[in-house]
């Protein structure tokens, strides 16, 4: 009986201690670093955030929070009740259009917006998320259709990998679904598995060799068709074919677009340029992604080819 009851004090002992350093790591989590941003999974595998939020996105302390707005894109919130009443433009794309380690105003489609006189923030959305491909993309504005209306212009911002990224379904499990919402409630939980998740997405890309693909003879008829869907309902789409320097991916996006008479963008190394003539730093901190002046010369990029579209 006595040594019952000295177990049972030693293991009462340890869950409290147990408990308090994990509520001592939860408050110092959530005053450090904040809650993290929540996502949610389509079945169709395409994930995307959770409306009206702020919070952290990645494992790195140095990141700044990004503000997702009513309509669950970066930024600031949208007047719905005039939204559909104006002409937007809506950027899909992965973690380089999403901004990528910047703050909400060092995005692309910020900087589309200010350097444009007659935009707001109601006509200009950003639904770019980490880790997209073209097929998360179109999935995307499949699940957001209702948003998009006649005159409104979608801008596919696309690296060159974003071709090789696979959109999986979405298996449920019980387990699962269980982590996630307690990982949703606590920053600590979050951050440690951001960090677990990232060092083994690092191994695998290590070890991973793509094979190149000829990836407008692969995807040609999806994308195609995605564009055809939606000029039919008097919208526009422009292909924005991204890459630092200039190589075969560029050359091959212009002919595969003059071939199929799509409106691309194939010259975004010229904007980059520009930034290095400036000598200011092409890349954000990670040394990959696209540094706040580079968004801004790219924003200006797209600008110059719609203003020269609609002089033509």
């Amino acid at each position: 009986m006595q040594k019952t009851k000295k177990l049972t004090f030693i293991l009462l002992m340890i869950f409290t201690i147990i408990l308090t350093v994990f509520a001592a790591t939860e408050i110092a989590s959530r005053m450090s670093i904040g809650k993290r941003l929540i996502v949610s999974v389509d079945p169709t595998g395409v994930y995307y955030f959770q409306p009206n939020q702020e919070g952290w996105y990645t494992h790195l302390l140095r990141t700044p929070h990004a503000r997702i707005n009513n309509l669950g894109g970066r930024g600031e919130d949208v007047d719905i009740t005039n939204m559909n009443s104006i002409k937007k433009y809506i950027f899909l794309g992965d973690s380089f259009t999403f901004g990528w380690e910047l703050e909400n105003t060092e995005t692309i489609p910020y900087y589309f917006m200010n350097l444009s006189s007659k935009l707001t923030k109601d006509k200009v959305i950003n639904y770019g998320n980490g880790g997209y491909g073209i097929h998360h993309m179109i999935a995307a504005y499949e699940m957001r259709k209702e948003i998009f209306m006649k005159d409104d212009t979608l801008i596919m911002i696309l690296p060159e990998v974003d071709f090789y990224r696979q959109l999986v379904p979405y298996q449920q499990s019980r387990i699962r679904e269980l982590f996630w919402r307690i990982r949703s409630k606590s920053s600590s939980i979050s951050w440690a598995w951001a960090i677990i998740r990232q060092e083994t997405a690092e191994r695998e890309a290590s070890k991973k060799d793509i094979a190149k693909q000829d990836v407008f003879r692969e995807f040609a008829p999806e994308m195609i068709n995605f564009n055809t869907k939606v000029e039919s309902k008097n919208m526009q789409v422009i292909w924005v074919f991204y890459e630092y320097e200039y190589t075969d991916y560029s050359k091959d996006a212009k002919e595969f677009c003059r071939a199929n008479n799509l409106e691309c963008i194939t010259s975004i190394p010229e904007a980059i340029a520009r930034v290095k003539n400036k000598e200011r730093e092409v890349y954000a901190v990670d040394k990959a992604h696209p540094s706040a002046f580079s968004n801004e010369e790219v924003a200006r990029e797209i600008i110059n080819f719609i203003n020269q579209e609609n002089r033509n």
